[in-house]
């Protein structure tokens, strides 16, 4: 049966991509070649040249990259895997990432925010069938809270918004999916969810000591991105598969 928190994920999953490199410049220890899409490089992210993984240790957005490791110079590409996908509410989410201690496996992150709500058609003449109504994703890399929100901008959200700008293009691009509208699209540096202990509940006021957890143990900085997204009917419609 057709599930749209499913098909958001596969969509997110399928966010590897491979890039073409040019000048490449070998050093002692280190390697710098250029490109036209740096993606969602980030400073110890990790990238494939030839089937071996490199540590980046800096980039230049979407001009160049510098990795830990000397390249021969004849290498052609390099590849970049999709961001680690998380879905849940921010509590559940928050206790499941805690419970990983490989920070490798928790970010980049696309993390799809839970409730969210859909809107079906029970009028078979329309084309679309189910929209997912405002779907939010928590698009977020590493980001080193005693940095200044310039240098956060450099090694995290302008790479985020590399990543976004290729999942509206997964949308737009979607033959199961109809016509989007508008986005909303919001900077999140120094991003961290934090749960209250106390809340806010009779006259008792929230102490500094009862913000004490964030969605995440590392910083993190990113954007956060809302959308409808219209499913059609095709894909929707169980009866379109499942004959009797």
């Amino acid at each position: 049966m057709f599930n749209t928190i499913d098909y958001i994920k596969g969509i997110i999953e399928g966010l590897t991509f491979t890039q073409k490199i040019s000048n490449i410049i070998p050093g002692t220890t280190e390697t710098t070649f250029d490109t036209c899409k740096t993606y969602w490089i980030f400073p110890k992210s990790v990238i494939t040249i030839d089937g071996l993984d490199y540590k980046v240790i800096d980039f230049e957005i979407n001009e160049s990259v510098t990795i830990k490791g000397v390249l021969t110079g004849t290498e052609t590409h390099f590849t970049i895997k999709a961001p680690n996908f998380f879905r849940g509410t921010p509590m559940q989410t928050s206790n499941a990432l805690h419970m990983i201690k490989d920070w490798k496996k928790k970010l980049p992150m696309a993390y799809l925010i839970q409730p969210m709500n859909e809107t079906r058609s029970l009028n078979p003449l329309e084309k679309i069938g189910i929209t997912a109504e405002g779907v939010r994703i928590l698009f977020m890399l590493p980001g080193k809270l005693a940095e200044s929100i310039d240098q956060q901008y450099l090694t995290a959200i302008q790479p985020t918004d590399n990543l976004v700008f290729e999942y509206e293009k997964a949308l737009m691009t979607d033959p199961n999916i109809g016509e989007l509208g508008n986005a909303t699209k919001s900077d999140r540096p120094n991003y961290g969810v934090w749960v209250s202990r106390s809340g806010t509940n009779g006259n008792k006021k929230p102490s500094n000591q009862d913000n004490v957890k964030k969605l995440i143990d590392e910083d993190i900085s990113g954007i956060e991105y809302i959308i409808n997204i219209p499913f059609k009917r095709q894909i929707c419609d169980i009866d379109a598969t499942c004959k009797s």
